[in-house]
């Protein structure tokens, strides 16, 4: 990381976590909640929602970048899915921002290949949950295809890439099977429970496995992670799934809505994605204005039953290990 960067966010990480100022230096924007498959263990597949159009979206980066964001994410859904995504991401990019892709990896190939500005991406994170008859069984008849000749092009254009997989009932022996394709194609891999978003969506209750069975996977992991396997999931947050799961510690520290925050494709902020369904706590910044919504966020408490990657690597984050986070 540039020496002026890490400046820069240190002292911002400072301002959050000793004057207790709020500072939405990430933002996982959800730009649609439509998908062009259909997993079995998605929360948000029923969901049908508006969409801001571009000059919307242009507007509220613009009012983020003033509050001080640095880290953007384009989440989904499925992201790809937006014509106009190519256009956001230079936008992005002429923000200052580290841009990241969220995305199942089936439609990135062809858009990598056909406008330049998906190559200017720092961070691309997409799914597998196992070798091929695993993953389709999962995801939809013939993804797992796709997503290898996504991951072999993003190692072409030299993209840092992170493959997400969850830990779920069906793929909790066919872990091996991930890290070593994520070595293959020069990628880490990190690993999260399938519940914890949203609460339990439709047919996701029957991919969360039995606890003693996730400890034992998660400390398999462990061991794997300790022998070299390219596993970016933090030997902190892997300890606390295996010394917690499925319950989080009471008095765990959350920086939701102080340090990130999601903005769902109406525009409406909230503290995390575990929160993006919850009404009552939705912000409309489309139509207040992004730094008022962020303002209106009210402090949360950690989740009972959150481990997402994301927040959880942010809470356990410390101003000493910056350099080695991945956001």
């Amino acid at each position: 990381m540039n020496p002026r960067i890490f400046f820069e966010l240190a002292v911002k990480f400072f301002r959050i976590r000793f004057l207790r100022q709020r500072i939405p230096l990430k933002v996982s924007f959800h730009i649609t909640y439509r998908c062009n498959l259909g997993c079995s263990f998605c929360s948000r597949k029923d969901i049908d929602m508006p969409e801001m159009d571009t000059a919307q979206i242009k507007k509220m980066m613009d009012e983020f970048r003033e509050m001080g964001t640095f880290f953007w994410v384009f989440n989904g859904g499925e992201p790809l899915l937006r014509p106009d995504l190519g256009e956001l991401i230079d936008h992005a990019k002429e923000l200052g921002f580290h841009t990241s892709l969220v995305t199942n990896g089936t439609l990135l190939e062809e858009r990598l290949k056909n406008e330049a500005s998906f190559g200017r991406l720092d961070y691309v994170q997409l799914s597998l949950e196992g070798p091929r008859d695993v993953h389709d069984r999962m995801c939809g008849q013939g993804s797992y295809d796709k997503i290898m000749a996504c991951l072999g092009f993003l190692k072409i254009k030299k993209i840092k890439t992170n493959i997400l997989a969850l830990i779920a009932k069906q793929n909790l022996d066919f872990f091996d099977d991930i890290l070593e394709t994520a070595s293959g194609f020069g990628a880490s891999v990190v690993f999260q429970p399938v519940a914890g978003q949203d609460g339990i969506g439709s047919g996701m209750q029957e991919c969360v496995p039995e606890e003693d069975a996730f400890k034992k996977a998660v400390i398999k992991l462990i061991g794997r992670k300790k022998n070299g396997a390219p596993i970016a999931s933090s030997a902190g947050y892997l300890s606390l799934l295996k010394d917690h799961w499925p319950h989080m510690p009471h008095g765990t520290i959350c920086y939701a809505g102080r340090l990130f925050c999601n903005v769902d494709p109406e525009g409406n902020v909230v503290p995390c994605c575990s929160k993006l369904s919850c009404r009552d706590l939705r912000q409309p910044g489309a139509k207040i204005g992004f730094k008022e919504a962020f303002g209106r966020i009210q402090d949360v408490s950690c989740c009972s039953s959150c481990y997402y990657f994301g927040p959880q690597e942010i809470n356990l984050f410390s101003l000493f290990s910056m350099k080695g986070r991945s956001f």
